[in-house]
């Protein structure tokens, strides 16, 4: 171990160092720390640049070029075992920087640098209390303003010095250093630097007046921007982004040469031989860098937390979860005479509350009981998903809704004493609702203990494409174009020929400029959002483990945090996620409420009905949660489930790990009896039994690792977690070897042992834990329950959860009518905001009036406005009467118009038209009003089908196809093909036949092998089209371009599932008006 002197007379110990005292009068120590390293996090939450034209007001605004990673990296490869980290009013970089110097042994001092209006400084940790108040500090500068806005003041600084050190910045204010010292006393020192620039002598020359007159002493640092010379380019395209100027304007205000780097010891040691010769009697600044990093010896590994306790006094947290729990599984299990639940039951109960004892946890878990239950108070259906579904204090406790015992499900897959960490419940709320669910929090636990974790959002091919091109002053259109291939094409892959093929008014070497550059700011942070749902709750105030921060969305704040950093530290996330199908149910509910007198609740709808297992064989699924893809209703036929756990495995093994492990066929054939269900081996049987020898989640694949591979629980739990990040971290390759070694020592094939590795890559791209698949097939049958039995309420509670799932209003409608349900037009006289249900002389007994909210450019406002006065003063005597109550803008009132909401009041819609123009003439303005007009022509059904289109994307009595259906005898296509339906249901299988359609979806995933799905749609019903990888290449622009496609294929039906497969194809406009209108329909 090297021993590095410093003239402090004490020794702190880092990776291959000690640094110990020697005799002050060495002229130059060999020890140095670089305390003031800047990463690309630097600034993230200021807003704005930074003005001013000397060195030192240009040096606040400089980013840093690096990540935190790679600033920890640099330092372990110069032998450092120590660095600070001081980014510009923020942390958000530090856990990043933590977690990377655990991996390189390199310790991190936390700091942060502060620019006030008086100047800059940096002020670093020396312990948990100093880490609170830079936290409470950075708290109290954002408060109460605007995202990105602060306020850094030097007296609340001053009120907050306890266990910081601060190092003050060439440009400071010589008046603000006896506060300063009045404050920090000793632990306030000079930066001093040297940057190959002509302010390097007035640095030098304000570090020694602050040590003369102050007796301030100096600190050497790189003051470093780059993490390598090679970095001054990158470090140039952020600077003029986070500007928003181009590279030619900020000329002036940029990073002058590569000086400004992170160096080894020898560099600034040489750096201080030349100080010295102008500055004999200079402390030694190398010397005090290593002292401040001694006495700065806190790290986030200290960190204390707790989770809030909400018990009873005198009641322990595990003895009220105990209670609560035991409560709960009466009500959720039947009880003996006795009142004791199942043994099995009480075992399990048991051991969960046994671990959750030894992992003190107790409190997490009655907090997210807490959450539910101020959910449940306000009526917001919830439910919890993942692996909390494995566990049955959740589902004792009302959190979850599945129960593990019965289900055989693994608990350590939530928590284990092995792993030793915290468990992470998700908890799915109504999408609509879930913003009084986040404010009930903040509410119940106070802003003081509850922050929401942040989300870093970092630059992605065509964001980096445009924030580079900006700043290079590329043309908007070159960018535009760009950006198009970039949605279906990675930055890798553009070469120089396909930029090319765009026709580009930039030269190639500047094309390829930007594509070096847009390359090297790849995965830098942009700036930072704010997490999905997840909470962190807090004993202790919360600025005691990390800064908060107001966010864009108001009454939210957060963290600088993301989730893998809270991890990181061991603080425990609750995630509050939305989930629109739990608003949709819950409005169906209501309507059959409403409607029937019959009061049902997730729990009570009639389990295992054959009627509904009769519609998911047929893929009557449109609308149905999770069965609802076209990949989806294509495996219905063939699953056939007939049962519960059969809806468990159909949502899961439509999913990359079981495609890409080559799961799904051997699956199907031994399900229908075509293959026989054998296993690879005895001591596997129990693991794959239910799915009939093949491993469809995650859990097996876990299992069979331990059982079949010799893997201990701890590494499998680490194969999980490598399955999960492999695309961010590639951990999965370790693991092939290894599985094929330990299968092959227990007699398991190669060929099963080479298929289970493929399926755990696929999980890697998307997979399904048993439990979290359970906890949706719930809603999978609820869906599809209220679909077969109540469509219409279904149908109007799809329509008022929008936007949601797969399908636009224009399909749900489609759909809806295809079951001989009526659906009537908006109307002004009838239709409230949301779409509702009327009597009706049809079968189905009900009609669904559509609401307003699907009228395109009528705000919520008007139309709530509009509907509380019809209900308060009655209908509206006509149009005039209506704008007369209103006063309608003239926008409002023409989609009304267009949309046919005004039918009622006139003889055909181009009257309505014509009478809601609010536009007058200045000249005819001042002529006597006359009710009188010329008769005006009766609209065609083509000008009907146009406004309908235009204004609520799409028609109750028509469709585009019926318009353009004509057309294709300009294409030389004999005879014209009937409607899809018909089609579909007269055709064999193996015959040749000709559709025509409107495009509604197309889809590539990534498992299909470059395989495009389209589904068309006439008036009659869909179409699913298959077009293989080397036709789409061919027909790729008449796929991509061409609203209406005319396919000839052959007929491909097995298991009630019908297909086209392409072999021909034409794309064609049509009509424009129809065309311009009719795009509005396309999705995905």
């Amino acid at each position: 171990m090297r021993r590095i002197s410093i003239g402090c007379g004490k020794a702190i110990s880092t990776k291959n160092q000690v640094f110990k005292g020697q005799a002050a009068n060495d002229a130059v120590p060999v020890g140095f720390v670089e305390l003031g390293a800047r990463t690309a996090f630097s600034g993230l939450s200021i807003h704005g640049a930074v003005t001013g034209r000397t060195y030192a007001h240009l040096a606040r605004g400089w980013p840093g070029s690096g990540t935190p990673e790679s600033v920890v990296a640099r330092t372990a490869a110069f032998e450092g075992g120590v660095v600070g980290i001081t980014d510009l009013g923020t942390v958000a970089g530090v856990v990043r920087a933590f977690r990377e110097g655990q991996k390189q042994h390199v310790r991190v001092v936390v700091g942060c640098e502060i620019p006030f209006t008086e100047g800059s400084l940096w002020v670093h940790v020396a312990n948990a209390q100093g880490y609170a108040n830079l936290c409470a500090f950075l708290t109290k500068s954002r408060q109460n303003r605007p995202k990105e806005e602060s306020h850094f003041s030097l007296s609340l600084l001053c009120r907050h010095a306890e266990g910081l050190w601060v190092t003050v910045l060439p440009g400071l204010l010589f008046a603000t250093i006896p506060l300063l010292q009045k404050h920090f006393g000793t632990r306030l020192s000079a930066s001093l630097y040297a940057h190959d620039v002509p302010e390097d002598a007035a640095v030098l020359y304000w570090a020694r007046r602050l040590f003369e007159q102050f007796r301030i002493p100096p600190l050497a640092t790189a003051r470093p921007f780059l993490v390598d010379s090679d970095e001054l380019e990158t470090h140039h395209i952020l600077t003029c982004i986070r500007q928003n100027q181009s590279l030619s304007d900020a000329a002036h205000s940029l990073l002058p040469n590569a000086q400004a780097r992170l160096c080894h010891t020898q560099e600034i040691k040489e750096r201080a031989k030349a100080w010295r010769s102008k500055w004999p009697k200079m402390p030694c600044p190398l010397e005090r860098s290593v002292m401040v990093a001694q006495h700065c010896s806190f790290e986030l590994s200290q960190l204390q937390w707790a989770f809030p306790a909400d018990v009873p006094v005198g009641v322990s947290s595990q003895d009220e979860l105990r209670a609560r729990v035991y409560a709960g599984a009466c009500e959720r299990y039947s009880v003996d005479t006795y009142g004791e639940v199942p043994a099995k039951v009480k075992k399990q109960i048991a051991h969960e509350l046994e671990l959750v004892s030894e992992l003190k946890v107790s409190n997490y878990f009655l907090t997210v009981h807490d959450i539910v239950r101020l959910a449940r108070q306000k009526n917001i259906l919830c439910q919890g998903r993942g692996s909390a579904a494995n566990s049955v204090l959740c589902f004792c406790l009302g959190i979850t809704a599945i129960d593990p015992v019965r289900m055989d499900l693994l608990f350590e897959r939530f928590i284990s004493k092995e792993r030793g960490e915290p468990p992470d419940i998700d908890v799915d709320f109504e999408h609509e609702r879930r913003e009084e669910v986040i404010q009930a929090i903040y509410e119940k636990w106070g802003r003081a203990h509850a922050a929401m974790v942040c989300e870093v959002i970092s630059y992605r091919g065509r964001s980096a494409i445009r924030a580079v091109g900006k700043a290079l002053r590329f043309s908007d259109d070159s960018l535009a174009k760009i950006s198009d291939v970039m949605l279906r094409t990675s930055l890798g892959d553009l070469t120089p020929e396909r930029l090319a093929l765009l026709e580009l008014e930039e030269s190639p070497s500047a094309l390829q400029h930007l594509m070096h550059l847009a390359r090297r700011i790849q995965k830098y942070p942009q700036h930072l959002g704010v997490h999905v749902g997840g909470f962190i709750l807090t004993q202790a105030p919360i600025t005691t483990v990390a800064p908060v921060e107001p966010a864009r969305m108001p009454n939210r704040t957060v963290l600088p945090f993301d989730k893998d950093d809270v991890e990181a530290l061991g603080l425990f996330k609750m995630d509050v996620l939305g989930l629109g199908m739990l608003t949709c149910i819950r409005k169906a509910l209501q309507l059959v409420q409403r409607h029937h007198g019959r009061h049902l609740s997730l729990a009570s709808i009639p389990a295992e009905d054959p009627k509904v297992y009769d519609a998911l064989c047929r893929a009557d699924t449109l609308g149905v949660f999770q069965v609802e893809s076209r990949a989806q209703m294509a495996m219905l036929p063939r699953m056939k489930p007939r049962t519960f756990y059969d809806l468990v495995v159909e949502v899961s093994i439509v999913r990359p790990g079981p495609i890409q492990g080559g799961m799904v066929h051997p699956y199907l054939r031994r399900r229908s009896g075509e293959e026989p269900i054998v296993y690879p081996h005895p001591d596997l049987e129990p693991i794959l039994k239910r799915t009939l020898g093949v491993p469809i989640f995650q859990e097996q694949v876990m299992k069979l690792a331990i059982v079949g591979a010799g893997y201990t629980p701890g590494e499998a739990d680490q194969l999980r977690r490598d399955m999960a990040a492999w695309k961010k971290k590639g951990g999965l390759y370790k693991h092939r070897a290894r599985l094929l070694a330990g299968f092959a020592e227990r007699g398991i094939s190669e060929e099963f042992a080479k298929k289970l590795y493929l399926q755990v890559v696929g999980f890697g791209e998307y997979g399904f834990p048993e439990s979290h698949a359970a906890s949706f097939s719930i809603l999978v049958y609820a869906s599809a329950w209220l679909k077969v039995h109540y469509p219409a309420h279904f149908a109007a509670a799809l329509l008022n959860s929008q936007p949601m799932g797969f399908y636009s209003p224009a399909q749900i409608i489609s759909d809806l009518q295809r079951h001989d349900v009526r659906v009537r037009p908006a109307c002004v006289q009838h239709s409230q905001w949301d779409s509702i249900l009327e009597t009706s002389s049809c079968e189905a007994g009900v009609a669904l009036r559509l609401g307003l909210r699907l009228v395109r450019h009528l705000s919520s406002r008007v139309g709530h406005n509009l509907v509380l006065h019809r209900e308060r003063h009655g209908p509206f005597l006509n149009r005039r009467d209506l704008d007369r109550r209103l006063n309608l803008d003239a926008r409002s009132l023409k989609s009304l118009s267009k949309s046919g909401a005004l039918d009622c009041f006139y003889v055909h819609r181009r009257e309505a038209i014509y009478d809601g123009r609010k536009e007058t003439l200045p000249l005819l303005a001042m002529l006597p009003a006359s009710d009188a007009h010329l008769p005006l022509k009766t609209p065609s059904a083509l000008d009907v089908l146009k406004w309908d289109l235009e204004t609520t994307q799409f028609s109750l009595d028509d469709h585009p196809v019926s318009h353009v259906r004509h057309l294709l005898q300009t294409k030389s296509v004999s005879p014209l093909p009937p409607n899809l339906k018909t089609v579909l249901e007269k055709s064999r299988h193996g015959q040749q036949v000709d559709i025509l359609g409107l495009v509604i979806g197309r889809q590539r995933p990534g498992t299909a092998s470059g395989t495009c799905f389209v589904t068309l749609e006439d008036e009659s019903g869909l179409a699913n089209v298959i077009v293989w990888p080397s036709d789409f290449e061919k027909w790729r622009t008449i796929l991509k371009e061409s609203p209406f496609l005319w396919t000839r294929g052959r007929i491909e039906k097995k298991d009630n599932s019908v297909h086209v497969i392409a072999n021909d194809m034409m794309g064609f406009k049509g009509q424009q008006d129809v065309v311009s209108a009719a795009q509005g329909r396309f999705f995905r």
